[in-house]
């Protein structure tokens, strides 16, 4: 399930944030009629002209292949400007290739503090003022949120029970023969997806801790390996799979340096389809964007906070990259491969999910954005300016600032 083409991991360092720099617009172009003067695809924001016959470069290609749900992502390797044409040729055969590009690194956007110990607490939800939603009768009951990582441990005692059946991209998955394999999600060899999923929505069931939407329903889509690395191609397809699986919202704690027009081709789908997309700024102290944070009006970008209510000192920062801040240190949450295990990391991985549980109450709140009567401003803008308007203005270069739950769903909703 979800897996079409064999595809790499790649390493890369933590994440960098800032300085909006999108890519170029991913509008699909018209079909080709017969053979055409130039690509009918569009060229990505990165350089498409393979370097060196001798260098194998990896591409990711968006196609709309005829009869099928949606479109997806295939990746290729070519050795030589000629061997890249005949394979996108190939691609054509099967479908229309709306975008090209080399394939980019992503990887987890955690820090961990484990020489560290002393926050074993969840200062954070008060912080961001998540019991007064819970005061305002909000939980995020309702809305699902689409978890994109390494997976989520859905046997945890604080997330079992409302974890949905997701899927897997990353190459190879599980083994079969594994005792606990899993093709659908739902089991995290890292531990990163199980920690984001428990900020999100953790069970309000006397158990461990509490995620800012307890009610919501987690829906798992696995695109980083074991080691917390993976491939923009691999996101790019979860983004999309997340949207015709009855995402409401997607949470992205991760991102790498590349702009790759495969993973901005699916965050503007799912802006045109009304799913919020929320993913980390990046850890690098830095006003440089990094992606798929970095894509402009279609995500919401998240900066980290310390318990001080400062700008996290490794947290990326500036406007008008960063959108809003939210706490990312030390931040106590569910953590696999134990199904009562728990752990402190830190990261714009960790606000990242504060602010998606944040729309999930607001999703909650305001029906007439959930049901798309935005008067012609997409569901994201909507929901970006509610929880703006409503932030705590006393960080600075973290966009509108703290983010406050409570103050969000107390708002008068947007027309």
């Amino acid at each position: 399930m979800g897996r079409r083409t064999a595809r790499r991991l790649l390493v890369l360092a933590a994440p960098a944030a800032v300085a909006l720099a999108a890519c170029t617009p991913v509008a699909p172009p018209p079909p080709p009629a017969g053979p055409a003067a130039g690509p009918s695809y569009v060229q990505g924001c990165g350089p498409t002209a393979v370097p060196s016959q001798f260098n194998p470069v990896e591409y990711s290609a968006v196609v709309d292949t005829p009869g099928s749900d949606d479109p997806h992502v295939e990746t290729f390797t070519a050795r030589s400007e000629t061997d890249k044409n005949e394979k996108i040729d190939e691609l054509k055969r099967h479908g229309k290739v709306v975008t090209v590009d080399e394939s980019e690194p992503v990887s987890a956007l955690a820090v961990d503090p484990s020489d560290d110990p002393g926050y074993a607490n969840q200062w954070g939800l008060a912080s961001s003022g998540f019991a007064g939603a819970w005061a305002n009768g909000f939980d995020g009951t309702g809305v699902t949120i689409a978890i994109v990582d390494t997976g989520v441990t859905a046997t945890h005692e604080d997330l079992a029970g409302h974890v949905l059946q997701g899927t897997d991209f990353t190459p190879g998955g599980d083994d079969p023969a594994d005792a606990n394999y899993s093709d659908d999600g739902r089991i995290d060899h890292n531990g990163h997806g199980t920690h984001v999923a428990g900020i999100a929505a953790a069970s309000d069931n006397a158990l461990g801790g509490i995620g800012g939407a307890p009610g919501a329903t987690i829906l798992p889509v696995r695109v980083l390996g074991a080691s917390g690395s993976g491939s923009s191609a691999d996101v790019a397809n979860g983004i999309l799979w997340a949207i015709s699986h009855g995402a409401d919202v997607i949470s992205l704690s991760l991102g790498g340096g590349g702009c790759d027009s495969s993973m901005q081709y699916a965050v503007d789908q799912a802006e045109q389809q009304g799913v919020v997309v929320v993913a980390a700024a990046g850890n690098a102290a830095s006003s440089t964007p990094i992606y798929p944070a970095g894509f402009g009006g279609a995500v919401i970008a998240v900066g980290a906070t310390d318990s001080a209510n400062h700008r996290a000192s490794y947290s990326n920062y500036g406007a008008p990259y960063v959108d809003i801040g939210a706490p990312g240190s030390n931040i106590y949450s569910t953590y696999a491969p134990g199904p009562s295990t728990y752990r402190n990391l830190s990261g714009t991985s960790m606000a990242t999910p504060f602010v998606s549980a944040a729309v999930a109450l607001v999703l909650e709140h305001c029906p007439s954005i959930a049901n798309g009567s935005t008067n012609g401003s997409s569901i994201t803008d909507k929901v970006l300016a509610l929880l703006q308007s409503t932030a705590s203005p006393m960080i600075d270069d973290l966009g509108a600032a703290l983010l406050q739950a409570g103050a969000a769903t107390s708002a008068v909703c947007p027309a």
